[in-house]
């Protein structure tokens, strides 16, 4: 039987279910599936109340929680956040390449 060595126990499994969860209440998720990528732009010109109305969820902030978009090809997302950094100052992470 292997002896597990101190300190690194468990590690190769990756996040809790408890670690994952905590993550993903800190950010804020938006599929951009949903509504056309070439909306975005007036989209976050919407207020607040209008953009909860029309789409349903919170209008993203650059200062508020951290904004995942996604799709199924990553194509989409590209744009999104593209547009995001580009007009309304969001940070990028590509997360495609770690």
């Amino acid at each position: 039987m292997q002896r597990e060595q101190p300190g690194i126990n468990n590690m190769h499994l990756g996040p809790t279910a408890a670690h994952a969860e905590e993550i993903m209440y800190r950010v804020e998720y938006v599929c951009v599936r949903l509504f056309a990528v070439d909306d975005i732009e007036s989209a976050m010109c919407l207020s607040a109340d209008e953009f909860r109305a029309k789409y349903g969820f919170e209008k993203p902030s650059p200062s508020g929680k951290p904004v995942i978009v996604y799709c199924r090809t990553g194509r989409r997302a590209t744009r999104a956040a593209e547009t995001l950094v580009e007009h309304f100052r969001f940070a990028r992470f590509d997360f495609q390449r770690l």
